[in-house]
């Protein structure tokens, strides 16, 4: 009892240096961000209405960017309104759920001290991006369900070929984990590569254990656990607006028709530009529906988007530039299908569908030349591209390793309409930033938090660092171990834990790689999207010191006997 007291007291203790370093911060609100901060905070509303039976939509009337986004981190955020707890209160206690998932997930092959316990639950609570999350968004949670997905894939990995209920366990909430990231991002589909191969190689084990039940249950509760929820939101979304996707951005004919245009006529093609001013223009005559955009895209309904000095800036473009870069072409596009009078879900899909069709024709009989399709809702690639693409994925691991960006913002501030600002503090429970005044008085951060902050990023660095050369030791003692003909099949699975999660966090660096490059230049600011991959390099940090240890306690024991 006075053992377990004592854990409780120090990974108390723990976490309230964590909260106070790295989760205490004001939420910098702004309301008027419809694609953004705004957009989730009028989802949140819509459902807490429709809840109470104050509306039959379950995320309002249908318009432009009702859809837009996923709504996982809407619904989020009407569960810490109703529970009355802090937005940023929850998303720490999330990190610490996750540091405890974790120490579970490697009890087969790593139990771990008391001390043990403390380093996981420091490295996972000390991440050094959070302290700059103070708007609305839905980036915290991601990386949070990202980082729990891999949890269950190495508690699931863990345990491969081990009999009981566990697998099965691990298993659907794997499935679920990765269900609610999908929910939570668009582009949560990447996921499932890791996932497929982790369950796979579980079911493969199990089968040649001859455990066949056990081999089929462990794929179907998975792909069961990811269906259930995201079937639920398409099927809330086809009841109120007739489309059952979790969002707009997989409508397949708007998909479909997004990645045809982006392919035409190479020879225009532009960096971070899906569909230049040139290929729109050429298109238009072979296009009757196309044409009908016209007026907004190419007239003064469009300039305010497409001469926006911040996305001409952020897309390294010339001032003065006319174009819709892949940052705001899909919302320029469902501003001038809206115009041109589809408001609803289907009519939209219907003149998308319309759109394809015509310009295939046009292809097809050689009017227009067509070249390779986007990934995603991108710019197609271009010659050279791959090359630019692994200069990419090198510096955005090399981003998160040296922790570029992380700081904590001396200067957060709210702004819009005082009433809106006010409402977006209560529906999260949490204390406002400031609003932006010319007579306001700059606060400053104290020295104390600043310093304790770097020192102890310093400090998870270094567990960084071990994590990247601890695997190469754990591999000779493995060579080591089948030359003597002694494997320690323990040795294995936390080798390939780690592998798992170097291999997830590759993945992701890949992926952040190809948007740099066909998507927008992202990583000219590391501690915004790339920052997501924190909770990967976080894991697999966990993991070396993990394998560090237990190199040390079998090295020490070899030298008793």
């Amino acid at each position: 009892m006075k053992k377990q007291f004592i854990i409780f007291a120090i990974l108390t203790s723990i976490s309230f240096f964590g909260y106070f370093l790295y989760a205490s911060r004001p939420l910098a609100a702004e309301p008027w961000q419809w694609a953004d901060d705004g957009l989730y905070w009028q989802q949140a509303i819509q459902i807490k209405k429709w809840l109470a039976g104050k509306s039959t939509l379950w995320l309002g009337e249908y318009s432009q960017t009702t859809l837009v986004k996923a709504p996982l981190f809407a619904i989020f955020l009407v569960v810490v309104n109703l529970s009355g707890i802090s937005l940023h209160v929850v998303e720490f206690l999330l990190l610490i759920l996750l540091a405890v998932l974790l120490i579970k997930a490697i009890e087969p092959v790593f139990p771990t001290s008391c001390f043990d316990k403390a380093i996981i639950v420091f490295i996972t609570i000390c991440c050094p991006y959070l302290p700059d999350h103070v708007r609305l968004l839905r980036d915290v949670l991601a990386f949070t369900l990202i980082g729990y997905s891999l949890v269950c894939w190495i508690g699931l990995l863990s345990r491969a070929g081990l009999s009981g209920r566990r697998q099965e366990i691990w298993s659907a909430l794997s499935g679920l984990f990765v269900a609610l990231y999908y929910l939570c991002r668009e582009e949560g589909a990447w996921l499932l590569i890791p996932a497929f191969l982790v369950v796979g190689f579980t079911s493969i084990v199990a089968l040649k254990k001859r455990r066949f039940l056990q081999s089929a249950l462990v794929p179907t509760i998975f792909l069961s656990a990811f269906f259930a929820p995201v079937v639920l939101v398409c099927a809330l979304n086809y009841q109120s607006y007739g489309a059952f996707v979790t969002t707009d951005r997989r409508a397949p004919e708007f998909t479909n028709a997004f990645k045809l245009m982006a392919s035409l006529e190479p020879k225009n093609a532009r960096r971070f530009v899906p569909m230049p001013e040139a290929t729109r223009k050429k298109v238009y005559p072979f296009s009757s529906a196309l044409a009908k955009l016209e007026p907004y895209l190419e007239g003064k309904q469009g300039d305010a988007t497409a001469t926006n000095p911040g996305h001409i800036a952020l897309n390294e473009a010339q001032l003065g530039d006319r174009e819709f870069f892949v940052s705001y072409f899909e919302f320029a596009l469902r501003e001038a299908v809206w115009a041109s009078g589809a408001r609803t879900f289907q009519d939209q899909e219907n003149f998308w569908k319309s759109v394809t069709e015509q310009i295939e024709a046009a292809v097809v009989c050689g009017e227009l030349a067509q070249g390779s399709r986007p990934l995603g809702l991108c710019a197609p690639l271009r010659e050279g591209d791959m090359l630019k693409i692994i200069n990419s994925t090198f510096n955005s691991f090399i981003s998160l390793f040296l922790l570029r960006g992380a700081d904590i913002p001396l200067d957060p501030r709210s702004s819009g309409n005082e009433s809106d600002v006010a409402n977006m503090g209560a529906l999260t429970n949490t204390r406002l930033a400031p609003m932006k005044s010319l007579d306001l008085e700059l606060p400053k951060e104290t020295p104390i938090r600043s310093n304790l902050f770097h020192i102890s990023n310093k400090i998870v660095q270094m567990f960084y660092l071990i994590s990247l050369v601890t695997p190469f030791f754990l591999i000779f003692e493995i060579i080591k171990n089948l030359f003597a003909r002694k494997v320690d099949p323990l040795q294995v699975r936390l080798f390939f834990s780690g592998l798992l999660s170097l291999g997830t966090l590759a993945l992701f660096c890949l992926m952040m790689g190809v948007l740099d490059v066909c998507g927008w230049p992202h990583l000219k600011y590391p501690a915004s999207y790339n920052s997501l991959g924190i909770i990967l390099l976080t894991i697999f940090s966990c993991i070396g010191f993990s394998q560090l240890v237990y190199l040390f306690k079998i090295n020490y024991n070899d030298k008793k006997k």
